[in-house]
């Protein structure tokens, strides 16, 4: 259940409501008469929301989900002391511990407890989200894996399937898609032969480039049941003319702007009479 403070003042619309009674007023001030929590799963949100001086916001947290306090207004933090408390040690990558509508001071007066290793991002994802950061997390996928997508991405490791399409959400990432809902027909390379040459074409996000970056690779095959890593053509942030690889392959690097680049690989068939090829991912 919430834990609620001890009194409420209500200064702004006049009236002293009764701590006793749980709402959700337009506009609300704090003081320091005992610490303020409210837990992930509240519902509704508060109005304008000022913490006055010296005032504690309390939160607690675990190994997977903390304290929350919802501000659909203004969010006053300059006099605010935050105090963390680790019910167990903090393993969750983001704990988003509070959210507003506009948030007035730049950040917490004084803070205490926040766990090591962990960052506090005051506007998180630009999403208007207080949030305590792992920073060995932030990574471009697992910022990308925090969406917004269609709908809640369920399942965040690189090599699930969510949504069932038959792409992982690694290669979500790097060809552009959305985890959450069956776009593969979009989003899947094609593959066409072009006089003796077999070319493969698809998208790389910028993000899947930006340091760490991933490592996108063609992998091609003449029996689909064998895949020699002597044969992988790796993706490259610019154009490579080759020959690369057991297969003499070469490709192309499009800029497109804030857009995918499109990448063109042509690789020779060769004395091959038949070619099966397969774009891989591997997270660093």
């Amino acid at each position: 259940m919430p834990r609620w403070p001890s009194k409420i003042n209500s200064f702004r619309n006049g009236r002293e409501r009764s701590p006793n009674r749980r709402y959700f007023p337009r506009r609300l001030t704090l003081l320091n008469f005992a610490p303020v929590s409210m837990q992930a799963r509240s519902r509704g949100e508060l109005g304008d929301t000022t913490f006055a001086s010296t005032t504690t916001f309390a939160v607690d947290l675990d190994a997977t989900t903390a304290d929350r306090l919802n501000v659909a207004g203004t969010l006053d933090i300059t006099g605010a002391t935050l105090n963390v408390t680790q019910l167990a040690p903090a393993a969750a990558t983001v704990y988003i511990i509070g959210s507003y509508g506009t948030l007035a001071g730049s950040q917490f007066a004084a803070v205490n407890g926040k766990p090591d290793g962990y960052n506090l991002d005051y506007n998180y994802q630009n999403n208007h989200q207080i949030a305590l950061v792992l920073a060995a997390s932030v990574t471009p996928y697992n910022t990308w894996a925090l969406g917004p997508f269609a709908h809640a991405l369920t399942d965040t490791a690189p090599g699930a399937d969510p949504d069932g399409d038959g792409v992982s959400n690694l290669l979500e990432f790097v060809l552009g898609g959305d985890p959450t809902v069956d776009d593969s027909h979009a989003i899947l390379a094609s593959a066409v032969v072009s006089g003796s040459d077999l070319v493969v074409t698809f998208n790389r996000s910028d993000a899947a480039e930006t340091a760490p970056a991933v490592t996108v690779m063609v992998q091609v095959s003449d029996d689909l049941g064998t895949w020699p890593a002597g044969n992988d053509i790796v993706i490259g942030a610019a154009s490579d003319a080759g020959p690369i690889g057991g297969t003499n392959a070469s490709y192309t690097v499009t800029e497109n702007g804030g857009a995918p680049d499109t990448i063109v690989v042509t690789i020779p068939n060769g004395a091959a009479t038949r070619r099966f090829v397969r774009i891989a991912a591997i997270q660093p």
